[in-house]
């Protein structure tokens, strides 16, 4: 069972092993970055944690600035991938941006990372524009994908896929039997 928490100072060592096998040499986060995000008013970190061994198995970190978001980093674990790990941090910031009355968000993304892409597909995240040469390590594109949300919220019963996938959501604003649903305008 998973536990999706805030980001402590103490769980920085195993973020940064993450950060630096998910990351290319000259494009991963330093400890100084991560510092910087954790003291930051406006910046949102979480982790992902194994209950019973204590294990950090990836993080997210986002940016929220009056009514606008943007996602700085989304890491899993690489013998965690493919388990979805990485759509539950990126719910988990939406349900946020929506709780906090964001009304968009907006993050950068390796134009070959397809599975990235993927993800954000699904969370009707759209290309705004392109930053060419953008990634130090090879030069390679940024797409600048960008999620145009509505603050309507309703509650509706926790997800299967939460469930199968034992993620207990231990924050302030815990859900035990609701999630919030990001409702697009064409639905109002």
């Amino acid at each position: 069972m998973f536990r999706l928490e805030k980001m402590e100072l103490a769980q920085l060592s195993a973020v940064l092993a993450i950060e630096s096998v998910t990351h290319p040499l000259g494009c991963a986060w330093n400890r100084v970055a991560f510092l910087s995000e954790l003291s930051a008013e406006w910046s949102r970190c979480f982790v992902l944690k194994d209950l019973a061994s204590g294990e950090i198995f990836g993080y997210i970190t986002a940016r929220f600035f009056e009514s606008e978001g943007q996602i700085t980093n989304l890491s899993v674990a690489a013998e965690r991938r493919g388990k979805r790990l990485g759509q539950v941090l990126l719910h988990h910031i939406l349900e946020l941006s929506v709780i906090e009355q964001l009304s968009v968000i907006s993050l950068e993304v390796r134009e070959s990372n397809s599975p990235a892409l993927a993800l954000y597909s699904r969370y009707h995240f759209d290309a705004l524009g392109r930053r060419l040469n953008y990634y130090s390590d090879n030069r390679e594109t940024a797409l600048i994908l960008q999620n145009q949300q509505n603050v309507k919220v309703r509650s509706l019963a926790l997800g299967e896929e939460e469930r199968r996938l034992g993620i207990n959501f231990g924050l302030s604003f815990e859900r035990v039997s609701r999630e919030v649903k990001l409702v697009s305008r064409a639905e109002l």
